[in-house]
């Protein structure tokens, strides 16, 4: 968020249950504890969360993901508050390596958040990038807070002395119509708690899992649970992106083009490179970003750059104006974008405009602004199973970032988020997790694509002339395999005329994925100079709806329903909750979906409660 002087309240109203925390680790919560070098760091840091610290560091270097903390130690330490915590509600410890800066760990004081809510191996620390802002500014901080993914300077009066990071999240409004006022810096620390009350709520009841898990692990060692890494292919190909701030060309907009369509162009940008570097799953997908970012087909394609030029923001621009991004003022000048977690699903809408619809897929999950645990672990199934980075909307409905590498430490569940800042605050965080979307091929590539379309049995021309059955099987499937509908013209000269003089049929058998029926069908003497019109009638899902019986919200799973199955002929897709989310938890919830074959009439399909351990939805289109 760019707070500056202000602080937008309507980002605040987010829930109705009060909640308040209390850090462990005492300290007077109006003093600033004083940097300390490497060795009294012991006397400073409490000592469980020193021993936090360092074994972090040990588990990061021994998974291989923090190969510059080998042999480090930690450095400088600073107090950080938050508005609804007594005392210190978190320590922000430097990692050293052979004197030179090697990134920083950010651990809680208590149950109000993760044991460790952020670390990186490199960069700048989230409270040096405040002092560095506050000193050029004139100013100086004396105290420092973290929101919910925010950080803020404060002066010795109460002001603001500096607030981060430079391109800072775009809060939402819940509830608020568009242009409502800002709060001041105080008014938002008196009301944190108040009007945070769901978001810390959730965050409280995440967060103690961790906790729970790191007490268990003290007392009974490591062997409870093993740490897990797993990234996608081509993580380091993420690109640079930033938003279009106001008036920026091409925003023509009073405020910024938001941070959803950022993480947005991020995933787009991502896929493009991949399928330049040749990566299967990508790789026969051209036109994902094109010469200038033009949303013509027939613009030559080209590899989409790696920083912000011209083209990526044409086309931010553009997300912008589908997602129906809308504006949040800001007396200080760099007015906000916002974008409310349902309208993420509208990118489909982007990428039929811009000539992707038929070659990439979105999938989009969110409750409403809440159950962030489920919506965590769908982004990591994406990385980990689906091998795609995940749009993540984190913090309390306040930003969108891009993830693409995933750990889990034994205790608590880490995500490497491209913030959309140019790079500047990239890095490993446990944020409350409110969204989670990514992008896929319609098809698996090539190899993969008969799944989703025809292949032809056998294709004769002639056959009521004595021709040889299959005798131009080879130019029909050329055409026709792995697509769902197929107008092959015969032609003569070029198929070859094998029964001169007689007035030959043109016949065809193919088969539709999914299925062992084979289906036929004939042109008439003479063929060639006719087409002959090949289809399979594929499945269109109306809307999925999973707990409706206890009140869910109906085509809450659309979105995953229609990527797992539409265009196929059959789906057997497995409902597992663990994947898909628990809209009403404690409720044995049903799964219904309606489909249609081809644009025919409504069918149902209905899996019974207790969907969600496994069972299996079926559709079908004979």
């Amino acid at each position: 968020m760019r707070m500056k002087s202000w602080v937008p309240a309507l980002v605040l109203a987010l829930g109705n249950t009060f909640f308040s925390a209390a850090g462990c680790a005492g300290g007077d919560a109006d003093v600033e504890l004083p940097a300390i070098a490497d060795d009294d760091a012991a006397a400073k840091l409490p000592a469980e969360l020193r021993d936090r610290a360092l074994q972090h560091i040990a588990r990061a270097v021994e998974q291989g993901i923090a190969d510059e903390w080998r042999d480090a130690g930690l450095g400088e330490v600073r107090a950080i508050l938050r508005p609804d915590v007594d005392g210190i509600a978190y320590f922000e410890v430097a990692v050293e390596r052979a004197g030179e800066g090697a990134g920083f760990i950010v651990l809680s004081t208590g149950a109000h958040d993760y044991p460790i809510v952020e670390w990186n191996t490199h960069g700048t620390r989230p409270s040096e990038r405040l002092r560095e802002r506050a000193q050029a500014a004139g100013r100086t901080i004396a105290h420092y807070y973290r929101l919910d993914i925010d950080y803020v300077g404060e002066s010795a009066d109460g002001e603001i002395a500096a607030s981060g990071p430079d391109e800072g999240p775009a809060p939402l409004a819940p509830g608020k119509a568009n242009g409502a006022a800002q709060a001041s810096w105080s008014e938002t620390k008196a009301h944190f708690a108040e009007d945070n009350r769901a978001y810390l709520d959730a965050l409280r009841t995440s967060a103690g899992r961790a906790w729970n898990a790191t007490h268990a692990g003290a007392r009974f060692g490591d062997a409870l649970s093993s740490p897990t890494y797993c990234r996608v292919n081509g993580s380091q190909n993420t690109p640079q992106y930033r938003q279009l701030r106001s008036y920026e060309p091409p925003n023509g907009r009073w405020y910024a083009s938001g941070c959803a369509a950022t993480a947005w162009m991020l995933m787009i940008g991502w896929a493009d490179i991949q399928a330049d570097e040749g990566d299967p799953k990508w790789a026969y997908l051209k036109g994902l970003y094109r010469q200038g970012g033009s949303s013509d087909y027939n613009t030559p394609d080209a590899r989409a750059p790696r920083t912000f030029d011209w083209g990526v923001r044409v086309m931010t621009d553009a997300i912008a104006n589908t997602l129906g991004t809308w504006g949040v003022p800001d007396p200080d000048g760099q007015s906000q974008g916002a974008t409310e977690p349902w309208r993420m699903s509208r990118i489909t809408d982007f990428l039929n405009n811009w000539g992707m619809g038929g070659s990439v897929i979105a999938t989009t999950f969110d409750w409403g602004g809440g159950q962030f645990d489920s919506l965590r672990d769908r982004a990591v199934y994406h990385i980990c199973s689906d091998q795609s980075p995940a749009v993540v909307g984190i913090g309390a409905m306040k930003h969108y970032a891009l993830a693409t590498e995933t750990y889990f430490d034994g205790s608590t569940r880490y995500l490497y988020l491209n913030m959309g800042h140019g790079g500047s605050d990239d890095g490993w965080k446990s944020p409350g997790v409110y969204f989670a979307g990514t992008l896929a091929p319609q098809h698996a590539g090539p190899e993969g694509a008969s799944a989703m379309g025809m292949e032809i049995v056998h294709a004769t021309y002639g056959g009521n002339c004595g021709a040889r059955e299959g005798n131009v099987s080879q130019f029909v499937s050329s055409s026709c395999n792995n697509t769902r509908s197929c107008s092959y013209y015969v032609d003569h000269r070029a198929i070859g005329d094998p029964a001169v003089g007689c007035a030959k049929t043109f016949d065809v058998q193919y088969r539709c994925s999914g299925t062992d029926y084979v289906r036929g069908t004939s042109v008439g003497a003479e063929a060639s100079g006719q087409s002959v019109n090949l289809w399979c009638p594929t499945i269109n899902v109306v809307s999925a709806t999973y707990g409706g019986n206890c009140g869910a919200a109906s085509g809450n799973l659309n979105n995953w329903t229609r990527a797992v199955c539409n265009g196929r002929t059959q789906c057997h897709a497995e409902i597992d909750y663990h994947i898909i989310g628990d809209p009403v938890p404690g409720c044995a919830k049903d799964f219904v979906a309606q489909y249609q074959c081809a644009g025919g009439a409504v069918k149902t399909a209905t899996v019974a409660p207790e969907a969600g351990y496994n069972k299996v939805l079926n559709l079908s289109c004979p």
